[in-house]
């Protein structure tokens, strides 16, 4: 890695004042060794507390720049694409805010464009806790938090192994020529939507398990509540993904064979609980509660006048973690 860069650094943050500082701190520490320069641009998704005010006073010391920017319009691809408009580096990396950045981050990242010759990179995703005693999270909960980023070794990006928007870095005319986030994927899966449509076009994509970043799990990330939702959350995204890319017919027949495993499932579960097993409990719960946002997912995209589902969908907002559960 050679040459020198010019990166611009994304972080976008929604209602998060008690988070964002710390975000943008590990981004100011991000080591460069002379090799690039970047500017971090923190676009505030219409937060309503005192987002502003910590990020002013961040600015105001930095010793590089960090600039603040307002999108009113909700949703995390408004934001990441208001970012994307701000932005004036030839390469945009992205983090969110309850993410810190290791501070070889971003060499990694463009280690790997370099080495491997391609304009999209992304790394791991490593979970912490914001509770200073706080025990390790089982496995199987970490697969349901962080389902990517997790892999030990470089490889190319694929459907079943997609990029993660809280980790990567993208050259700009990667967006010029592709388009950027769908900005009706307000319930999530915007990012693998965004994902398989490079993948489509025939961009490469590589995985680097050194350009890491720690993901923040307060303790209600842990809570059934929590798990619930998210779990919902990503089976309807799965489900509109699947009608748009395979067509009505064939996502009513996944729909179907996951009903069909998640009904094997409750063997499993019984034996969990019999067993007093609390983590495995809830890894299986949150199986099912996938299937099921599969199946509604399903049922709206292919008759959305008979299956609305009004009400159930703006629960899956992005922002309703904010609001039902921190």
């Amino acid at each position: 890695m050679s040459q020198q860069y010019d990166v611009s650094l994304i972080l976008c943050t929604y209602n998060r004042e008690h988070w964002i500082g710390d975000a943008i701190q590990s981004l100011l520490k991000l080591r460069t060794v002379d090799r690039l320069s970047y500017e971090v641009i923190v676009v505030d998704n219409a937060s309503t507390d005192n987002t502003p005010e910590v990020i002013a006073a961040i600015a105001e010391s930095a010793d590089r720049p960090v600039r603040y920017v307002r999108e009113t319009r909700q949703g995390p691809s408004a934001a990441r694409n208001r970012g994307i408009a701000e932005a004036s580096g030839e390469w945009l990396a992205f983090i969110d805010d309850d993410e810190r950045a290791d501070p070889d981050w971003l060499l990694e990242l463009l280690a790997t464009t370099a080495e491997k010759g391609v304009r999209v990179s992304g790394g791991a995703v490593h979970l912490i806790s914001s509770e200073a005693d706080a025990q390790p999270l089982p496995p199987m909960l970490e697969q349901v938090l962080a389902p990517g980023g997790r892999r030990k070794c470089e490889c190319l990006f694929t459907p079943k192994h997609a990029l993660n928007s809280g980790n990567q870095m993208l050259h700009r005319s990667v967006f010029e020529e592709n388009g950027a986030y769908e900005e009706s994927w307000t319930e999530g899966g915007e990012d693998t939507e965004l994902f398989n449509r490079l993948y489509d076009a025939g961009v490469e994509a590589w995985y680097n398990p050194k350009a890491i970043v720690l993901h923040l799990v307060p303790p209600y990330r842990t809570s059934a509540g929590y798990i619930q939702w998210l779990s919902l959350r990503q089976g309807w995204s799965l489900a509109r993904k699947d009608v748009e890319k395979s067509g009505s017919i064939r996502t009513v027949a996944i729909a179907a064979l996951r009903g069909f495993r998640s009904a094997m499932l409750l063997p499993l579960l019984l034996v969990a609980w019999l067993c007093g097993d609390s983590s495995q409990v809830l890894y299986r719960r949150s199986q099912l509660w996938r299937t099921l946002g599969y199946v509604r997912g399903t049922l709206r995209s292919v008759a959305p006048r008979v299956f609305a589902q009004e009400q159930f969908l703006s629960t899956l907002e992005f922002r309703g973690e904010r609001q039902q559960f921190a």
